[in-house]
């Protein structure tokens, strides 16, 4: 743990934070190195309040990929031994690209996360739960949202065949689509966009529902069609009769073509697609019996969590 930030201190308690004993000094390379000062330079006790022997580095790229703290730190240079501080610089995000595994999961004791960007779940397909955020799996981590920032649990696609995917599907600042636009007609004859009898056609479509901020849109429940006095082909009966024409009946329904999720726009906006069945904003199911939102941090252990930012689902 790193040194009392506060009160009285002694040279034990940073000997303790550095797991070395016997005789030292504020001098000593080791100890020195805790907070970065050069040999012979002028030092206060006081400089070491909350010291920590631990690798420090950066995320300053965006990630399209679940990853691990201990990964992430060994890219980066970490030899494995001490806790891990890893700052997600702003306008970087963090996300899965699977709604069953956590975009970022902290498994190094002692470890903490300062996000001055956006960690942010995958949303879920229709009916089914958005993913979470963060999960922590180590003892003694911490977790630090800044001003600006945002962590997201994905949100749950919207309920039915035809429910738009939860928010955290589309790419970072990149806008959703909405599934498909065109229903289709059941006939006599089969299924097909377009139906055309003997100079006539049938046509009819049933429009995609309009995404809401962060959750996709929905679609139109299904709609009927009356092809009114539409002629079918001549036709005989009782070996010889014409019978001329007749009135065709056809309807529709929607094809199986959910929209896609809401794209992450912005850390203040977090509300449903539009119609009876969008998809669910950050960390909140779907319209009409949608999947849940995944968790902003998912943990059965304690942790340290401080907010100045946004956060979308459970911590």
């Amino acid at each position: 743990m790193p040194v009392t930030s506060s009160g009285a201190i002694s040279i034990q308690n940073i000997m303790t934070e550095l797991d070395i004993s016997g005789s030292t000094s504020l001098n000593d390379a080791d100890v020195r190195g805790l907070i970065g000062k050069a040999a012979g330079a002028q030092m206060s006790m006081s400089e070491w309040y909350g010291a920590q022997d631990a690798f420090s580095f950066n995320v300053s790229t965006g990630i399209d990929g679940a990853s691990t703290l201990s990964t992430l730190a060994t890219a980066a240079g970490w030899d494995g031994t001490v806790p891990i501080i890893m700052t997600v610089d702003s306008g970087v995000h963090i996300r899965s690209m699977s709604s069953s595994t956590p975009s970022l999961t902290v498994d190094v004791a002692d470890s903490e996360v300062i996000n001055n960007g956006a960690i942010f779940g995958r949303g879920g397909n229709h009916s089914t739960a958005g993913g979470h955020a963060i999960s922590i799996t180590a003892t003694g981590t911490t977790v630090t949202n800044n001003s600006g920032a945002f962590i997201a649990g994905g949100g749950g696609g919207g309920g039915g065949a035809g429910g738009g995917g939860g928010a955290g599907q589309s790419a970072y600042n990149t806008a959703s689509g909405n599934g498909s636009t065109t229903g289709y007609i059941n006939t006599p004859g089969g299924t097909t966009v377009n139906v055309t009898w003997s100079g006539c056609t049938i046509t009819g479509t049933v429009q995609g529902g309009t995404g809401g901020d962060q959750g996709g849109g929905g679609v139109v429940p299904s709609t009927s069609y009356m092809s009114g006095s539409c002629n079918s082909p001549s036709y005989f009966v009782n070996g010889g009769g014409y019978a001329g024409e007749r009135t065709q009946e056809s309807s529709g329904y929607v094809a199986n073509n959910p929209a896609l999720g809401g794209s992450v726009l912005s850390a203040t906006s977090n509300t449903d697609g539009a119609n009876s069945n969008g998809g669910g904003g950050w960390g909140r199911s779907g319209e009409n019996g949608g999947g849940a939102g995944g968790d902003a941090i998912n943990s059965s252990l304690s942790y340290t969590y401080t907010n100045n930012g946004h956060v979308y689902g459970s911590v």
